[in-house]
């Protein structure tokens, strides 16, 4: 079963997808706390102190070839057509020699571009199905001169192709500790993608996705994939 993962005291206390976010976190941290939880709801009040609340102006990631960078989106949507997409990785069992990855790809109701898979390979992780969901979903869009909006729970999806990907790319694809990167074979397919996209690309971090129906839908969908057998 998935968790999520509330640090109160650390680095950047929040609530995290994966054990290795948020050990990233507390390690070497004196007095940190970290808890893991099934639902987001209670991680949240664990590392605030309160219950989690709508957020009608989501965090977003402009993905601008080689300027990256964080801001707010509480400025309207640009005039036009636009593309949303909503993206999501599921693995049941995580962390264990069963675990079984699922990824959702929600575009909109009966929409072609859909997709409801399993996660391929033998690295059933949670990142690596966080990164596969966002991979398909550029593959899957048919319109890559509009604008594209993909929603996502991942901060750790936002913070490779942004804050991570950078300094990466300057030491050889070798962490800080000198250590290969991981995933990086999914990283660099979802960059070649969002690069050749001639249409701008934005990461929207949401919050609190208990109040937005498509990512609830994109949810959905990972999770079907992850538990039929009749989906490869």
């Amino acid at each position: 079963m998935s968790k999520f993962y509330g640090v109160s005291h650390g680095l950047k206390p929040g609530v995290y997808d994966t054990w290795e976010e948020a050990k990233a976190q507390i390690f070497g941290v004196p007095h940190s706390k970290c808890k893991g939880f099934k639902t987001y709801e209670e991680a949240y009040n664990f590392a605030y102190g309160y219950p989690p609340k709508l957020n009608q102006n989501p965090q977003s990631v402009p993905f601008q070839g080689q300027r990256l960078g964080k801001h707010r989106a509480d400025s309207p949507l640009p005039d036009g057509p636009i593309l949303k997409v909503s993206t999501r990785g599921q693995v049941l069992d995580h962390g264990t020699p069963s675990a079984v990855g699922g990824i959702g790809v929600f575009w909109a109701h009966r929409d072609k571009r859909n997709v409801l898979e399993k996660l391929p390979g033998p690295r059933q992780t949670i990142p690596r199905a966080e990164l596969w969901a966002v991979m398909r979903a550029l593959q899957s869009d048919d319109d890559p001169e509009l604008p594209l909006y993909i929603y996502t729970i991942s901060r750790y999806v936002v913070n490779c192709m942004t804050e991570w990907l950078p300094k990466w790319q300057a030491n050889g694809w070798r962490t800080w500790k000198n250590k290969p990167v991981a995933n990086q074979d999914l990283i660099k397919s979802v960059l070649s993608l969002l690069a050749a996209r001639p249409g701008k690309v934005r990461f929207v971090v949401i919050n609190h996705p208990r109040f937005f129906h498509a990512y609830q839908t994109a949810i959905r969908f990972a999770t079907l994939a992850a538990t039929n057998e009749h989906f490869h």
